[in-house]
């Protein structure tokens, strides 16, 4: 028979063993009670934090030689999207130009728009010439002043024309951002000539920007700068011209970089699902209209500084230390025709220069590099649909 002491000792334990299961009970009780509470509360705070992270991105082409990134309808989709808080964009082309010093040499002091223009045009043909002072190189165009980090640096010291600033960027009106030292003021117009790959040949046109401000220095390796919706319009204008020419192959315009910051986070999946859809470069684009490789343009330019010389591959590959393959290749694939063709139509756009300033037929043809006068009669035939005599 169990003792009295023993008895209530078990009864003790039962007692707090009861006790403990009542308080954890009332615990969990009071724990569901707030439990729908306490998870939104938690719930709500993840998705402050959540919201609250900056998530940023880009769009880049892989390399100088590739086509745009981003094809002109996806751009226009990006844009109109809402999925971005900030979208920075810039994209460029081929253009040359001259100093306004030499442009006012060649068309005098104080000349109108027009003189200036006939000015330029007669420059051109002498562009690649070591003394002609002119300036080549990718002009860039973005859609926002601080798109460019480059310009946010020099942003204090630029000159701006009465009613221009930053957003001039922004819009689609003809003008510029240019190094003072080309020379030219707040409020002038100069002369660019645009240098494309459409199709497969290299089409030139000249267009006009005005100055809306100046900087000093050279923030770009061009030192110019332009709207990217003006870009994108004088591609629409070239592109018309070349219809109305019966050309239908079109310069197709795209953005080569893009910087994003994502407007509301809980939209990713969207995005995504749209860059996915659409590709990178878009469905109903080709390859790039232009392709722009400073080694090449070196080439060009010596090309055109020795005409009159002897301008084989292994003369140009030794001259520029590559390979006579790589050479041919990457000439062909920025250009679109071969080193071959390239010089005969300089040496032909030389002699037709010298010819119509009155100089010699032979002559003109010997200083433009050809040494075979037939060859040159019939090459000259097949480009002008006319003889070198009547040419004049």
């Amino acid at each position: 028979m169990k003792s009295f002491p023993y008895i209530w000792r078990m009864a003790l334990r039962r007692k707090g063993a009861c006790l403990l299961v009542v308080l954890s009970t009332m615990a969990a009780a009071v724990f569901m009670l707030f439990y729908p509470s306490l998870i939104e509360t938690v719930r709500t705070e993840l998705e402050e934090t959540y919201d609250g992270i900056p998530v940023t991105g880009s769009i880049l082409t892989a390399g100088v030689d590739s086509a745009p990134a981003v094809s002109d309808s996806l751009w226009r989709e990006l844009q109109s999207s809402g999925y971005f808080s900030e979208l920075y964009a810039s994209s460029h082309f081929g253009v040359r130009a001259f100093p306004k010093g030499i442009l006012e040499a060649k068309a005098g002091a104080g000349a109108s728009e027009q003189d200036r223009l006939t000015a330029f045009q007669t420059l051109l043909p002498r562009f690649e010439a070591e003394d002609s002072g002119g300036v080549g190189g990718p002009m860039m165009a973005y859609n926002t002043f601080q798109a460019s980090d480059e310009l946010v640096r020099v942003r204090d010291s630029i000159r701006w024309m009465d009613g221009y600033g930053e957003s001039c960027l922004e819009g689609s009106e003809r003008v510029c951002i240019v190094s003072e030292s080309w020379g030219y003021r707040p409020g002038d117009t100069v002369p660019f000539l645009a240098r494309v790959l459409v199709g497969r040949s290299l089409v030139e046109g000249i267009f006009r920007l005005k100055v809306a401000g100046t900087y000093p220095g050279k923030i770009t390796e061009f030192a110019s700068v332009m709207p990217l919706k003006t870009m994108e319009e004088l591609t629409a204008a070239a592109n018309a011209a070349q219809r109305q020419h019966g050309n239908y192959t079109a310069w197709t315009f795209g953005v080569y970089e893009v910087y994003f910051t994502v407007k509301d986070n809980r939209e990713l999946d969207g995005l995504k699902a749209m860059i996915t859809e659409r590709g990178l470069r878009g469905s109903d684009t080709e390859e790039g209209a232009y392709r722009f490789d400073p080694k090449m343009e070196e080439v060009t330019r010596f090309i055109g500084e020795h005409l009159s010389e002897e301008l084989s591959i292994d003369r140009l590959a030794g001259a520029f230390y590559l390979s006579r393959y790589h050479l041919m290749h990457r000439f062909k694939e920025v250009y679109g025709i071969t080193v071959h063709q390239y010089v005969r139509q300089k040496r032909l756009l030389r002699a037709a220069e010298e010819i119509r300033r009155g100089v010699p037929v032979l002559k003109a043809a010997a200083e433009a590099g050809f040494n075979d006068y037939s060859v040159f009669l019939r090459a000259f035939r097949e480009t002008y649909g006319r003889s070198p005599r009547e040419w004049k």
